[in-house]
């Protein structure tokens, strides 16, 4: 058994075949060519006019929260018209007229204070007046002892810089002098004057031991 048409299997025989409804239409046989034809592509039903979606089309979440963002947007980029902010308070408030007043209020309390102060001071004779009590003890009291200063101390007027360089002077002097007599001490005389001196130095010898006395000198 081959494959028939559409590359559907035939059924084996004595199998039961499906029966067409009557509502259906007349089976009638089909050619291969009259499906090897170019057709016109349709949208799919959800794209159709009259669709689900269509009807639902402004309704859904997103495109409400993308049309208010829309909106938003609008209202944010309109010029908005020019308000001036309100004065502060501060600039209309009589600051200077207020401390004028309180530094008013301040001296007449201190005046009322004053004034009562006295007349408690003149009704009670045990108290007395300041200005009397700060007489009392002015008269009191001994002068104090005239003012004298203290000695000024012999190194702010001492040249201690002068002594310094006096005494650095100096302890270079011994220091060139010791260095000299070392250099001269360790350095040697040429040969024959170093022959010389041991020459006359062992003739005063000969001469202190059999005669005594200086040795003449050589003459020259």
């Amino acid at each position: 058994g081959g494959l028939g048409f559409g590359g559907m299997t035939p059924p084996p025989p004595g199998a039961q075949q499906r029966t067409r409804p009557r509502s259906a239409e007349p089976s009638r046989r089909r050619s291969y060519w009259e499906f090897n034809h170019a057709t016109t592509p349709v949208n799919p039903s959800f794209m159709q006019d009259g669709s689900y979606w269509q009807q639902r089309e402004g309704s859904r979440r997103r495109e409400q929260w993308l049309k208010k963002q829309q909106e938003n947007q609008k209202r944010d980029d309109e010029p908005q018209p020019f308000r001036a902010r309100p004065p502060p308070a501060s600039t209309t408030t009589p600051r200077f007229q207020a401390m004028q007043a309180a530094e008013a209020a301040r001296r007449s309390r201190s005046v009322e204070v004053e004034i009562a102060r006295r007349r408690r001071s003149s009704t009670s004779p045990s108290r007395r007046s300041r200005d009397d009590v700060r007489q009392d003890s002015g008269r009191e009291e001994e002068p104090p002892p005239p003012f004298r200063a203290r000695p000024v101390p012999w190194r702010v007027a001492a040249p201690l810089y002068e002594q310094m360089l006096i005494e650095e002077r100096e302890v270079r002097a011994v220091r060139t002098r010791q260095r000299s007599r070392a250099l001269l001490r360790a350095s040697s005389l040429p040969p024959r004057l170093d022959a010389h001196e041991k020459a006359e130095a062992a003739r005063v010898r000969l001469w202190n031991e059999e005669v005594g006395g200086s040795a003449p000198a050589l003459p020259s």
